[in-house]
């Protein structure tokens, strides 16, 4: 059997193609391993993390610390200590403006992110999700990055294996910015 080289383009080609190589004389199609192609690298503007080995969580501390404007965020829930501290030292510091979106019944005990944002007259509201739950996970720092990925902002330093996608494209920033105004506009003010 010939050797099988396909091309693979993931999240819609924003990162670089890969290699799927199969064995020569290999009986069936399973794939032994991906290697970048030679020559290929990330696009300018993209950054990928992976957790635990990659510390995930600071990735996103830092991205908020560097707001020059505003952030707005689509979340299940936050349950990180240091997403949370970020984004009130930016609001209520840095006089950053921020505004997020947080499914009003989160499965989490003892959540009481609803209550912090109140004492401190950060805006949110519970998008209309029906019958189903807000599994957006999305920040976007001054309509000019956005993170994104399977990381949800309750891992709270878990060991779990999530990742995060970093996008410096506006065009990107502002589809999920567009995202978040319409959502936020039919939602329900807490």
């Amino acid at each position: 059997m010939k050797s099988l080289k396909l091309r693979v383009c993931a999240l819609s080609l924003l990162l670089c193609p890969f290699v799927l190589t199969n064995l020569e004389g290999s009986e069936s199609p399973s794939a032994t391993f991906l290697q970048p192609q030679e020559g290929l690298f990330l696009p300018s503007g993209v950054e990928v993390y992976f957790s635990p080995a990659d510390d995930v969580e600071q990735q996103i501390v830092e991205l908020i610390q560097s707001a020059e404007t505003e952030i707005v965020f689509n979340a299940y829930a936050i349950t990180s200590h240091k997403i949370l501290t970020a984004l009130m030292e930016s609001y209520v510091t840095r006089k950053i403006f921020i505004a997020g979106l947080l499914d009003p019944k989160p499965a989490v005990p003892g959540y009481s992110t609803f209550q912090y944002f109140q004492l401190n007259g950060l805006p949110f509201a519970h998008p209309d999700t029906g019958s189903g739950y807000n599994d957006n996970s999305y920040i976007v720092v001054d309509r000019r990055v956005v993170v994104t990925g399977s990381y949800q902002f309750t891992q709270g330093g878990k060991p779990d294996h999530k990742n995060i996608i970093i996008i410096y494209e506006p065009g990107v920033a502002i589809t999920y910015y567009n995202h978040f105004a319409a959502t936020f506009e039919s939602s329900v003010m807490p």
